[in-house]
C-alpha cells in the first residue's frame, strides 16, 4: 500500500521503488530509537510522503503529478478494494463493459491529476492507501478536520468531473 501511494504521485515504477526502499531504510535506522507506542503506518507514510516531495523539488517540478507523465510500465494504478460507487459516494450504475471501465480509470486517473495538492494527497491516502482520517491526517500533519474537509471538496469534485459516467452521457 505504501508503494501503491508512493506510485500514485510519482508515475514512474523505479523512482518510486528507490523512494519505498529510501522510505524502509529509515524506518530501520530510527526503529531501535522508537518508543512502545511508534506507529509504523504512519511514519512510513508521511517519510515517503516527504521523500515525493524532496524528489519533485530536486526535479523542478511544480506539480506532483504531470498530466504529460505517463506510466512506463504495467503497475496497475488503480489496485484498490474500493469499487467506483464506493469512491464517487454514488449508487448510480456505472459502465460494465471493459471499454468503458478503462474510459471510467483514464477519466478517474486524470480527474485524481487536477485536484489541489492537498485534495489529492488525503484522496489517495484514504482510497489507495487505506488509511483512516485519523491516520492521513497524522500523516500530512494537519487536523482531522482539515483532512476531512480537504476529501469533501475532492470527492464533489471527482464527482463532477466523472458525471457522465454515472448519469449516462
Amino acid at each position: 500500500m505504501v508503494f501503491s501511494y508512493i506510485y500514485q504521485m510519482i508515475k514512474n515504477v523505479h523512482t518510486a521503488e528507490d523512494i519505498f526502499v529510501e522510505a524502509f531504510m529509515r524506518l530501520v535506522k530510527i526503529l531501535p530509537k522508537a518508543n512502545s507506542e511508534f506507529k509504523i503506518k504512519p511514519f512510513l507514510y508521511k517519510t515517503s510522503h516527504n521523500l515525493v516531495i524532496d524528489y519533485f523539488r530536486k526535479q523542478s517540478k511544480a506539480k506532483l503529478v504531470s498530466l504529460e507523465q505517463t506510466p512506463q510500465d504495467s503497475y496497475d494504478q488503480t489496485a484498490s478494494a474500493k469499487t467506483y460507487q464506493d469512491i464517487l459516494g454514488t449508487n448510480k450504475n456505472l459502465p460494465s463493459d471493459q471499454m468503458q471501465t478503462k474510459q471510467l480509470e483514464k477519466a478517474l486517473e486524470d480527474a485524481i491529476s487536477i485536484l489541489p495538492q492537498k485534495q489529492k494527497d488525503v484522496f489517495l491516502l484514504r482510497h489507495y492507501s487505506g488509511m483512516s482520517f485519523k491516520e492521513v491526517a497524522r500523516v500530512l500533519n494537519c487536523p482531522l478536520n482539515t483532512a476531512l474537509s480537504h476529501m469533501q471538496y475532492a470527492l464533489k469534485t471527482l464527482r463532477k468531473q466523472l458525471k457522465p459516467f454515472y448519469e449516462g452521457e
